[in-house]
């Protein structure tokens, strides 16, 4: 039953330490809150005869719980900031290997496309199909396959 009454008297304690630290510089809210306990009985024997190495330890307590909170916040800033780093890598490394995939098949679909234009001017050249029917092949006008067949070299016929 002691312990209970003990427990509740170090609760009361520390709850008046947390209030009045809310407004007073935590070393005189410690002082507040023991000089108030003793007064209203809560822990006075102890409290008493104790009351330097409480006021330190409230004080170092207190302290510590706050740096310990700074540190987490410390933690979580950098654990972001290094994810965001990550993460930047990461997707420049994909943008990179995007890229190279969709310029090698654009470059592929490109030279497919130059290689059955210069066949068909080849063709044309060689007399062996019109350019109509080979501006048709090469889904371009007439006018438009000439001027491809200019641009490669080629006259048209």
């Amino acid at each position: 039953m002691e312990k209970c009454k003990t427990l509740e008297g170090y609760s009361i304690l520390v709850a008046r330490i947390r209030a009045h630290a809310k407004e007073l510089p935590l070393e005189e809210a410690v002082d507040r809150a023991v000089t108030e306990c003793i007064r209203e009985n809560i822990l006075a024997d102890f409290l008493t005869r104790q009351r330097a190495e409480v006021k330190a330890m409230s004080i170092f307590e207190y302290d510590e719980a706050k740096e310990r909170k700074l540190l987490q916040e410390s933690y979580l800033e950098e654990g972001i900031e290094i994810g965001m780093e990550r993460g930047i890598k990461q997707g420049i490394v994909q943008g990179i290997e995007q890229g190279i995939e969709q310029g090698i098949e654009q470059g592929i679909e490109q030279g497919i496309k130059r290689g059955i234009l210069t066949t068909l001017i080849d063709l044309v050249h060689e007399k062996v199909i019109s350019v109509r029917d080979a501006a048709r092949q090469a889904g371009l006008s007439e006018d438009e396959f000439s001027k491809q067949m200019l641009r490669y070299g080629a006259k048209s016929g």
